[in-house]
Parts: structure tokens; sequence; C-alpha cells
């Protein structure tokens, strides 16, 4: 075996990193915590701004259509880019237990525009307790890099380093419409809880009771993510990543069939919305963060991490608009079929697009042939960073 060299990806210069306090894990779960909370939060704002029953006892203060409410659940991804493991899941419960709490407090029969005082009180501090977690994540990150220099990489454009590797283009497939196809079905659902729930319960269920139902069904997704945590490391990312849109297109046919042909069955349809609540949190939710970092090399990793991401967002973008506006056109049979439907869709492009960096199997790439991405020279006079692969 004999060695050559070849050009990183990107070269990097070398920083000296000076110690100092480690909030990585406190950092790491406040924001998932922060991130889905500020992401959960509109659906169960939204009802306490108008809970669009049938027979409301006082007029909703703010009435909207059901394409502006698509439209206010999709526009909080105008920004968004990612999210994280196990604290995403209490940042969606957090929300319906704040709104558990206030309509507790203010007064279950309290809402509407004959109470507006109280109405803009419920829903302003619902959206302010976000920004609690989020607070103290700038704090922090502030003290956790607070005289530390950071390793800087080139400055080359990432679109350049992607041309001269198309295999990157691929991956980033792989990566990207999967992500895009679970937070369809991730976030369509989510988005929709209190509307779900007023589907299985009825649209005269009190707003106390609607968080009560909520506050369950959210809960069922804590199982669901520590049962994937321990699958990770059994199953590996990629594996766990197919049996998760397994899992969801499982659900999303029961759940489409229960509403189909027992709509009336509020027993039955309630245990399935929680079985798909627990099918979303599985699999597909840990391991659309884990692919990217074991899908790309080193130097293009976070790069092509935060397109994977973005592209995620895009597909929760369209979850959060079109969920309801098909579940209001046709029905919630119909909008979980769909979702079943892209959850094939997801099982193909995990199984043919997705292939980690370092195994062998990846189409007109051997092990050997990848390793200058991720093998590096000891030589440090080379600042250029040269890499060795293996003739």
């Amino acid at each position: 075996m004999s060695s050559t060299t070849s050009t990183p990806l990107l070269p990097r210069s070398g920083a000296e990193t000076v110690s100092g306090p480690n909030y990585s894990s406190l950092i790491s779960a406040l924001s998932n915590l922060s991130i889905q909370y500020n992401l959960s939060v509109i659906g169960i704002a939204l009802l306490i701004m108008d809970p669009q029953m049938d027979d409301p006892p006082s007029p909703p203060l703010y009435p909207r259509t059901d394409e502006q409410d698509s439209l206010l659940k999709s526009s909080v991804f105008a920004g968004a880019v990612a999210k994280g493991f196990f604290w995403q899941t209490p940042g969606v419960i957090l929300p319906y237990l704040v709104a558990w709490i206030l309509v507790k407090s203010f007064g279950s029969d309290k809402n509407g525009s004959n109470y507006a005082s109280i109405t803009e009180a419920q829903f302003r501090i619902l959206f302010g307790v976000g920004a609690l977690p989020s607070a103290v994540v700038i704090y922090l990150t502030y003290l956790q890099f607070k005289g530390k220099k950071r390793e800087r990489t080139g400055s080359e454009n990432i679109v350049k380093v992607a041309f001269r590797n198309p295999q990157l283009w691929r991956k980033l497939f792989g990566t990207g419409m999967t992500w895009c196809l679970y937070d369809f079905v991730y976030y369509g659902t989510a988005f929709n809880q209190p509307d779900i729930i007023n589907a299985v319960f009825g649209k005269d269920e009190s707003i106390v009771k609607n968080c009560e139902h909520n506050i369950l069904l959210a809960s069922m997704g804590l199982p669901g993510v520590i049962l994937a945590i321990y699958n990770l490391e059994k199953l590996g990312s990629k594996k766990l990543m197919s049996w998760g849109f397994v899992a969801i297109g499982i659900a999303s046919v029961a759940l489409s069939a229960s509403f189909a042909y027992a709509p009336n069955d509020n027993v039955l349809n309630f245990i399935l919305t929680c079985f798909m609540v627990f099918a979303t949190n599985w699999g597909c939710n840990v391991a659309t963060y884990v692919l990217p970092t074991e899908t790309f090399p080193a130097e293009v990793r976070s790069s092509f991490y935060g397109l994977s991401a973005a592209m995620g967002k895009v597909g929760a973008f369209f979850g959060g608009y079109f969920f309801k506006q098909i579940a209001d056109t046709y029905n919630y049979s119909t909008i979980y079929a769909t979702c079943a439907i892209l959850s094939g869709l997801g099982v193909g492009i995990s199984s043919g697009y997705i292939v980690p960096f370092w195994e062998d199997n990846f189409v007109g790439t051997s092990v050997r042939e990848s390793e200058p991405y991720v093998r590096r020279s000891t030589n440090n006079t080379d600042n250029k960073g040269e890499m060795i692969s293996a003739a």
C-alpha cells in the first residue's frame, strides 16, 4: 500500500483554543426546547385567539379564515433552519401546559371579544414564555465562547467545492429530501394538533379539555424519542431513518382508514393519533439530525448540514400551510393517505441515496477513493492541510 497526497475540499488554518466553562449540553437542551416551543406554540395560540367553535360562548376576538390559519402556521418557518433531539419533545408539550395554566387561571369561559383584555394577555404571555429559554441560551453561549479562538476554514465558495465533487449533490438529495418529507408530516401534525383533537372529540370541546388532550397526545413523543436514541446505536442512523418512515407510513394508513370508516369512534381515533405522534418522534426524528453528520466529509459538513436542514424546513413550511387546507377541503383521511405516500417515498430515498462517507458501497466511489475527504497529513509545516489516500 502506498500513499499519495491530494488537495482537501477546504484548506484549514489552525488557531489556539483557550479553555473555559463548558455549557454545551445545557445550551443544546435549552436551544432545542426553545426552538420547538416557539414553533409549536402557534397551534394553541391560534385556538385561544379564535376557538372556531360551532357555538362559541363569545364571538372570537381574532377571527380568521382557513387560508389565514394555514399561512400563520407556515410563516413561523421563515427563518428556521434546524432543531435537535430529546428536548424538542418537551418543547412541544410545554405550550399546551402553559396554555392550560393560563386558561385555568383566567377562567376557562373567559375568551373572545367579550373578554378582549384577558384573551390578549393569554396569547401574549404564551408567546412571551418562549423568549425565556432563548435568553438563557444567548447568555450561556456568550460565556461558552468568551475568549476562545476558533479554527477557521478556507473562504472558497462551497458551491464551487460541490461542483468539483458531484457525489455531494446526490447525498444532499438524500439527506435534504428525507428531512423535507419528514418535516411535512411532523409539523403538519404538530401544528394542527388542536384541530385534530377537535376532529376526534368535536369542535365544542373547551380549550381546557383541548389542552389536556394535547398534553397527553404530545407526551406520546417522549417514549418515541427515547426509544430512537436507544435504537440509534443498534440500528445505525440510515436503518433508523428507513424504519422510521415505515412506522410513520403504518400510522398514517391506520389513521386514514379510521377517519374514513370510524370517524365517530373517539377512543380509536385518539389512540391512533397517539401512535402517530409516537411514530413521528421515533426513527426519523433522530436520524434526520445524525445522518448529515455521517454523510458529508468534515470539510463541508456544516454547510451541507445547513442545506439539509433548510430543505427540511421547506417541507415544514408546506406541511404547516397545506395540511389543514387539504383536511378542510377533503378530510383527515385524505391528508393522512397523502402522508402514507410521502412516507413510502422517504423509505426509498433513505435507502437509495444516503450513504455515510466512510462506507464502500457508494455508487462510483470506494472507501479508499473517499479517504482524501477525511484523512489528513500530520505534517505541521503544510498550512494547506494535505490529505493522504491509500492507493
